[in-house]
């Protein structure tokens, strides 16, 4: 992408779907695991469809086992977007991967989007002290890797 594509990226609003608490009580966990997963969309006709799964996915989040909680985002003019998701432990979230509507929505969507994903652990898991930890990880050009953020609380 062109240094113009990449300041596009930067400067695109990005939205926040509301954070949705899932079943995982976090008064007794030392560190969650925090996920953070990008999609690019090769079309922007794509975006929406797999936006709407996304939403489809969020719904059920209250009986997620090992969730915590769950932002989705979305930068619609840079045609990408995703999700920022905290669990238990790793565990949680390998079993959340392997769930067979998450498995059909990675098929379907496999030709017309580019994922990349990155987890940490930390201790945060307060949905606004979460989006500011992730910028620096939103930030990232998308000819680079993802890394965890810099310090995480």
């Amino acid at each position: 992408m062109s240094d113009s594509g990449a300041k596009r990226i930067e400067r695109a609003p990005i939205v926040w779907v509301p954070w949705v608490t899932g079943p995982q009580p976090v008064g007794r966990l030392d560190h969650v695991l925090v996920s953070f997963t990008e999609f690019r969309a090769d079309r922007a006709r794509t975006l929406p469809g797999v936006f709407r799964w996304g939403l489809r996915l969020r719904q059920g989040w209250f009986a997620t086992e090992g969730a915590v909680g769950l932002l989705l985002w979305t930068q619609p003019t840079a045609r990408r977007g995703g999700s920022l998701s905290v669990w238990r432990d790793e565990e949680a979230l390998k079993r959340f991967v392997r769930l067979p509507l998450h498995a059909q929505i990675i098929r379907q969507f496999r030709d017309r989007v580019r994922v990349r994903s990155v987890s940490w652990t930390q201790r945060e898991h307060e949905p606004a002290v979460l989006k500011q930890i992730a910028l620096p990880v939103l930030s990232t050009p998308p000819d680079r890797p993802l890394s965890p953020p810099p310090s995480t609380p």
